[in-house]
């Protein structure tokens, strides 16, 4: 009995494991599923659609009940993101929170005092803390737009728009599937239009212009998180760039303006101003990539053009 079971089993195994691995549902395009994002565009049907949950001219904040994306409103990308769990956000109800932007900084209430902690998050350097301190005292925010005013605009009877001082947004949301709700913009370079499943995927080879000058380099993004090679622009805005073996770090030098740039893990920091930032970097083909936020601490406007198929970036001195 023994010596049959020793010859059934490993056929069982060749019979079964094939099974098994065709079973394994497969991720949205092929691709394998990955951060806050794309756990949302595969969330279940009916579940708690996307919103926008506070707006500044910097930031877009989307609330869904997975967690919260901070989008640029000149991109379109992803620059941060804070899962549902880290806060205790359930649903967008009984124990939602309130929002509002200050700067940098992301003030998160509960709607109820029985709900739990309110926290504060800075958008610069990626920390969570407990306690909002003051809440920002006369900050502009983008103003809404009217049900009437989003379908002039966008041709939608439903969904939130908003009218910043350089750029229209608007978020129109699919309720059947949270990876079909479309994000628009209109501003000075174009018109985008792409949705959060589109986002999602990852993209190649965007083409880049910094002062309206094409640029041979190219960008990707990544969890839709927008990556660019630093060489190629800080070059092309005029800074010699200097790694440092040693240590991995990055020396910028303009004129009487040298700034430093060290690596840490899976970011590089940057002190300014008395202000330490840190940025996601990528290192690909020997180029070294780094998060998008970078270059607007450095007074590089952002922005896109494009659809889902063909986005291009374009850099602009400010």
């Amino acid at each position: 009995m023994k010596g049959k079971m020793k010859v059934l089993l490993p056929l069982l195994l060749l019979l079964v494991l094939p099974l098994m691995v065709a079973m394994k549902p497969a991720q949205p395009g092929g691709e394998a599923a990955g951060g806050l994002l794309s756990a949302i565009v595969i969330s279940a049907p009916g579940a708690d659609p996307v919103r926008v949950a506070a707006a500044s001219e910097e930031y877009l904040v989307l609330e869904h009940h997975l967690g919260l994306l901070i989008l640029d409103p000149q991109v379109l990308t992803v620059v941060d993101e804070i899962p549902a769990e880290d806060i205790g956000l359930k649903t967008q109800g009984d124990q939602s929170f309130s929002y509002s932007l200050d700067g940098d900084r992301l003030l998160l209430e509960r709607a109820t005092k029985e709900g739990g902690a309110p926290y504060s998050y800075d958008l610069a350097q990626g920390k969570l803390t407990e306690g909002v301190g003051e809440a920002p005292q006369g900050v502009e925010s983008p103003r809404a737009l009217t049900a009437e005013e989003l379908k002039g605009e966008f041709g939608a009877a439903e969904g939130q728009g908003l009218q910043g001082k350089d750029w229209t947004f608007a978020l129109i949301p699919d309720l059947n599937e949270v990876g079909q709700s479309q994000l628009r913009l209109k501003n000075a370079q174009g018109e985008l239009t792409t949705t959060l499943a589109d986002l999602a995927r990852e993209r190649e080879d965007l083409p880049l212009s910094l002062n309206g000058k094409a640029l041979d380099a190219k960008g990707f993004s990544s969890g839709g998180k927008l990556h660019l090679p630093l060489r190629a622009i800080m070059e092309g805005a005029g800074y010699e760039v200097e790694w440092q073996a040693e240590d991995g770090s990055i020396v910028l030098k303009k004129a009487s303006d040298e700034l430093l740039l060290k690596r840490g893990d899976g970011q590089y920091s940057l002190t300014r101003d008395g202000k330490t930032l840190a940025f996601d970097y990528f290192l690909r083909e020997d180029r070294t990539y780094i998060g998008q936020k970078f270059f607007g601490a450095l007074d590089l406007d952002v922005a896109a053009s494009g659809n889902d198929q063909r986005m291009e970036v374009k850099l602009q001195a400010k």
